[in-house]
């Protein structure tokens, strides 16, 4: 009996017990381990393409490549990579602040003009932003190591020249699109409209030429809400130049001048109208008690 429990106490030495214990729960660990980090990975992995979805869906390739190249906003090849180095906030932080408030952080060179997507949720952002992670500035490094300069914008190639009153009357839909489009006046105002200008629902062009130059032209194609309506209705390039000569020739100041004439004329036809309708519908109401009184 001594023996046994001899035995027994040998093979449960504590250090070799703690030892196989530890040993088991590092094994337990790596089997169990396996399939939690492979499902992060995974979950990862769908927020990117969640991300790369919504990256398209919402008309960001419009101004943005994915690499090194510029449009009209900067490439985001390698963004998350240098986010983390722009200021004292966490790359995450500085990307997701972005997104919802673009003022916060204008890169040089590039005008202020992206909209705030303060509207996405939570998740959404968090797509975005695991998206944009997995953009690589391989590109860039292999732009520009070879010294020459850095990449030029990737502006519309419109090599046609335009003539304004033709892309005005593009505009205003007195020439219709060949592919049919709608016309921009729909939506959209600039001056040397009139003084009625053009629709509201979009925002007024009379200065985007000024603030987005010829890039202004990707728009039809590439913003959200624009692309449904022209992806299958184009605009030719020679309707491109014409439009943009017309933008460039916009002018704001004239526009406040135009539109002061103009209301004021129409305002002093509008009131010698409504004078004259005035006179014919009542003009013999009163003839009756005017006889009678003359009578007396």
């Amino acid at each position: 009996m001594s023996k046994l429990f001899g035995y027994i106490k040998r093979s449960f030495n504590p250090i070799i017990g703690y030892r196989k214990a530890t040993l088991a729960v590092v094994i337990a660990v790596m089997f169990v381990g396996v399939p939690v980090f492979g499902g992060m990975a995974s979950v990862l992995a769908q927020s990117a393409a969640d991300g790369e979805a919504l990256f398209a869906s919402s008309g960001c390739s419009g101004c943005h490549s994915t690499g090194a190249n510029t449009i009209l906003g900067p490439g985001l090849g390698g963004l998350a990579d240098r986010a983390g180095t722009q200021t004292d906030l966490s790359a995450d932080d500085y990307l997701r602040q972005s997104l919802t408030d673009p003022g916060a952080f204008i890169v040089e060179g590039f005008p202020p003009v992206m909209p705030a997507f303060a509207d996405l949720s939570d998740a959404d952002l968090g797509s975005l932003v695991a998206y944009l992670g997995t953009l690589s500035d391989v590109e860039a490094v292999a732009v520009t190591t070879d010294g020459g300069d850095a990449p030029e914008p990737v502006l519309p190639a419109i090599t046609l020249t335009g003539t304004a009153s033709i892309g005005e009357n593009l505009f205003t839909g007195s020439t219709r699109f060949d592919e049919k489009g709608p016309a921009c006046s729909a939506c959209h105002s600039s001056s040397g409209l009139g003084a009625l200008g053009g629709g509201t629902l979009g925002p007024d062009l009379t200065e985007a030429y000024a603030k987005l130059g010829d890039g202004m032209i990707v728009f039809p194609e590439t913003s959200k809400t624009m692309k449904p309506i022209f992806s299958d209705r184009p605009l030719t390039d020679q309707e491109k130049a014409d439009l943009l000569a017309f933008f460039r020739s916009a002018d704001a100041s004239e526009r406040d001048t135009q539109q002061v004439i103009q209301l004021a004329g129409l305002a002093l036809i509008g009131t010698a109208i409504i004078a004259l309708f005035t006179h014919l519908i009542w003009r013999k109401r009163l003839q009756g008690v005017r006889k009678t009184m003359v009578g007396r």
